[in-house]
This record gives structure tokens, C-alpha cells and sequence, in this order.
């Protein structure tokens, strides 16, 4: 039997670290100077094609963010930020404690 752990609402994995990573990477980008990241909060949840506008100049393409965010987060940057937080101590290569090792079994599947 294989469990399947996935969990991405700040229950086991803090989320924020690596989507306001990736979102203000885009803004950068973009020629857009970025917020602080703790004035970003609020990009949590709704999708970056939504978000992302309210940031832009009129003439930018929301498309083109939406793409950079996911080149970022594609390229591991949604998890990068908080490796450390995700790699907890207890984790002998345990699965159902590490989301690291949980990211991994599932890119074997």
C-alpha cells in the first residue's frame, strides 16, 4: 500500500516563503519593484493571474507574470525558501514526517 501525503495550506508546509518568492520574482522580471514580502500575504489563494494585475502597469502582460511564477516555482523556488522548515528534524527518511521526502517518492511514481 502507498500513502500519499499532499498538503499545501500551511498545515505541514508553510506555503508563503516560496509562492511570494516565485510572485515577486515575476514582478522583478517584469521591471516592477516588488513589495517587502510581508506586504504580499494577501497573494496567498487567489491565482496569480488575478493577483498579478493589481501590481502591473496597464501595459504589462498579465500572461507573461502568470509564466515567470511558474518558471520560478517550477524550477523548485515554491519550495526553496523554506527547505529547512521542510526538512524537520525527526526525518530519518521518513515520509509521513518530511514533505521533502514526500515531494521526492511522488516524482518517482
Amino acid at each position: 500500500m502507498t500513502t500519499l501525503l499532499v498538503d499545501l495550506d500551511g498545515t505541514i508546509a508553510d506555503p508563503a516563503p516560496g509562492m511570494i518568492g516565485a510572485f515577486r520574482f515575476a514582478l522583478k522580471r517584469m521591471g516592477v519593484t516588488p513589495p517587502p514580502a510581508e506586504d504580499l500575504l494577501w497573494i496567498i489563494g487567489p491565482p496569480t493571474r488575478l493577483s498579478s494585475p493589481k501590481l502591473l502597469r496597464p501595459d504589462q502582460d498579465v500572461e507573461e507574470a502568470v509564466r515567470l511564477h511558474r518558471e520560478r516555482s517550477g524550477a523548485g523556488g515554491l519550495f526553496n525558501a523554506s527547505d529547512d522548515a521542510l526538512h524537520v528534524a525527526s526525518c530519518p527518511r521518513n515520509p509521513s514526517a518530511c514533505l521533502n521526502c514526500v515531494v521526492g517518492a511522488t516524482q518517482q511514481l
